[in-house]
């Protein structure tokens, strides 16, 4: 168990509050996108965008943690 927590457990590039922030802000900015089509009954609405943000703010965070 103490070699899992000392593998996984390095600090990383960018600190935890900047990730948490930046996911609550692409599910904030999906949510806009997503209500106003939503709105305007459009397809492709809410919950889509929501998880398109998110999903392409993951792949973008984790990106910087590789590199």
């Amino acid at each position: 168990m103490e070699a899992l927590v000392e593998e996984f457990g390095h600090p990383t590039y960018t600190s935890f509050s900047v990730i948490v922030a930046r996911l609550l802000l692409a599910t904030l900015f999906g949510a806009a996108i997503g209500f106003e089509r939503e709105w305007r009954n459009r397809p492709a609405g809410l919950r889509t965008h929501i998880l398109v943000c998110v999903a392409a703010a993951t792949f973008a965070i984790l990106t910087i943690e590789i590199m």
